[in-house]
């Protein structure tokens, strides 16, 4: 694979898997899969930023988030498994939409102690009340 490869745009393929090699690329930033076909992603490179999954309905699970994503975009109706986020101490950016309903609160409370979180959108959701830990974001 390309040792200095930045960013990878799958969005709009048919791509339904990355391969397990992609953890060894150290420069890889930014994976943008939109739109794509993917069913699963088994493991992430730690030097990862931004991981835009919008329209992924096959994804059924995420891999463990490194610690260096500042932006996720996640659109998953597929999902089974919830993300445990409580290791994105950098995290900036967070838009989940049309996530299960019954992950919701559970990624709301994950995330609530992000220091760095800057941008909240649970949009197409049927988020009934924020977590108390919500006032930790100020």
């Amino acid at each position: 694979m390309a040792s200095n490869l930045k960013m990878l745009d799958i969005s709009s393929t048919k791509i339904r898997e990355l391969p397990d090699e992609i953890r060894t690329l150290k420069k890889l930033e930014i994976i943008d899969a939109h739109c794509s076909r993917l069913t699963g992603i088994r493991s992430l490179p730690t030097s990862i930023r931004t991981l835009h999954l919008g329209n992924c309905d096959d994804v059924e699970a995420l891999p463990e988030l490194p610690s260096s994503l500042q932006f996720l975009h996640v659109e998953l109706w597929g999902l089974h498994v919830t993300p445990n986020l409580v290791n994105l101490v950098n995290l900036q950016s967070l838009r989940c939409y049309q996530i299960p309903d019954n992950m919701n609160q559970i990624i709301l409370s994950d995330i609530a102690k992000s220091s760095k979180l800057q941008r909240l959108d649970f949009g197409w959701s049927n988020i009934m009340t924020l977590p108390k830990e919500i006032d930790a974001l100020s």
